[in-house]
């Protein structure tokens, strides 16, 4: 009998939250995705995100390596091979973020996660400790 063991650990969670969240459905939207793609451009947001919390700080030329031992199945989606998330498919994806423009890319996201999940945006909180000012002002004692 052949069997393998992969490492769960915390990525379970993560991918559920992702999964939840249909943040990868979202991604694929607001990249105009096509199915002829074996990696969507969401799966490939996923897998970066999974790998950046994985304790890591290896270069994304080894995300395939560090896939290796992780149960794609589970995380991401059946079918999917580590050699998927190479370099060239996760910069490729990385160059449409930039096309479509990051900030642009999160905010659209992030709004459409706090509609979907009903979270008040009335009030927000502004960190002013990442504000700088620099120079004279006029009337300072």
């Amino acid at each position: 009998m052949d069997f393998s063991i992969k490492r769960l650990d915390h990525l379970g969670i993560v991918a559920g939250i992702m999964r939840d969240l249909k943040l990868i459905e979202a991604t694929d939207k607001l990249l105009n995705a096509s199915s002829q793609n074996n990696v969507m451009p969401g799966e490939a947001v996923a897998a970066m995100i999974l790998n950046g919390l994985g304790f890591t700080s290896r270069p994304t030329t080894l995300t395939p390596q560090f896939f290796n031992t992780k149960p794609l199945d589970i995380l991401i989606r059946s079918g999917l091979s580590e050699d998927d998330l190479n370099r060239h498919k996760l910069g490729r994806v990385l160059d449409s973020i930039a096309a479509h423009g990051c900030e642009k890319f999160f905010n659209t996201i992030a709004i459409q996660i706090c509609k979907d999940e009903k979270i008040d945006v009335s009030k927000v909180h502004g960190d002013t400790t990442t504000f700088e000012v620099e120079g004279d002002y006029k009337n300072q004692e």
